[in-house]
Parts: structure tokens; C-alpha cells; sequence
């Protein structure tokens, strides 16, 4: 064999793998836009909004979310823990993971929590459709947001972005 058919017989091998290698990729089944709600756990409540809007895409048994969520107040306030609902799809109802099926980052300003909590991050919890909130800090044990974390005004602006499995 001389060097252009190795070469050749290369090109074929690495095109063929490359064809396996597309036939197995899961590429995004679905993609939209949702509206995420802020409620409580215990009493929904009733939230205004001055905006709220999200979008999402499901890469196989994965979905990708991020969005926003901003309050003005809250005509009918919400009690217990606060969540942030409506997710597109719903996870799956695994439990290996403790049944937290995935991780919400959020950045989020307006929020007078109490001395020592400095960041606030979310779980999605399998079989339901919500972010469930909560903070923790520097030598405090990390706890769910409830209504008491949030201001009189209800005033809250939440940027969120997190992944989580559906099957």
C-alpha cells in the first residue's frame, strides 16, 4: 500500500466513525419559552410582576433552563417556602440523588436575608414542576427561603439558569 491509499483508507474509517458518532449524539428534541411564577409553598399567594420569562431546550434526558423573574408585589402574599414554578417539562421521580434531580444558580437582589445567609440557589426536586429556593452562607446551615425571607414590598427580582434530568 502506498501513502495515498493508507491515507485513504484513513479518511474512510475516520468518515464512517464520525457517522456512528452523529447516529448516537442526542440532539435537542424540543426548545420554547415558559413563565416561571414565584408562590408559596404553604399559601400560593398572588404575585405582580413587572416581568417574568424564560426559555428552555431538552437535550435528551436533560433540560436546560434560564430566565427571570421580577416582582413588584403581592396583592395576596404567599407564605411558607418560596418556590419558583411552572418548569416546562417535569423531572423524572428518580430518588438515587436524594430525589434532587437538579441545580439552579440564581444572582437575585431585594432579598434581606438574615445575618450570615449570602447566597441563594435552587433545587428541582423529581415529579414536580418547581424550583424550590433556598440560602446558605458561611457558618450557617443552609435553609429553605420562606415569605419571612422576602421584603414587605414583595418587591424581589431573580435572574435563575440550571439544568435538571426528566427521565
Amino acid at each position: 500500500m502506498d501513502v495515498t491509499e493508507i491515507l485513504a483508507s484513513e479518511l474512510a474509517d475516520l468518515r464512517k466513525r464520525v457517522r456512528q458518532l452523529e447516529a448516537t449524539e442526542r440532539p435537542v428534541s424540543q426548545s420554547g419559552t415558559w413563565t416561571p411564577t414565584l408562590f408559596g409553598a404553604t399559601t400560593a399567594g398572588t404575585c405582580t410582576y413587572a416581568s417574568t420569562g424564560a426559555q428552555w431546550s431538552r437535550h435528551g434526558d436533560r433540560v436546560s433552563i434560564n430566565g427571570r423573574v421580577l416582582t413588584i408585589g403581592a396583592p395576596v402574599a404567599p407564605t411558607g417556602t418560596i418556590l419558583i414554578g411552572g418548569l416546562p417539562v417535569v423531572p423524572g421521580a428518580n430518588t438515587t440523588n436524594g430525589n434532587i434531580l437538579g441545580g439552579v444558580t440564581i444572582i437575585w437582589s431585594a432579598l434581606p436575608l438574615a445575618t450570615g445567609y449570602t447566597f441563594v440557589g435552587g433545587g428541582i426536586v423529581g415529579g414536580t414542576s418547581n424550583i424550590y429556593l433556598y440560602k446558605s452562607g458561611a457558618n450557617v446551615a443552609r435553609a429553605f427561603v420562606a415569605h419571612t425571607d422576602l421584603p414587605i414590598s414583595w418587591a424581589v427580582d431573580l435572574f435563575f439558569w440550571g439544568t435538571y434530568k426528566v427521565d
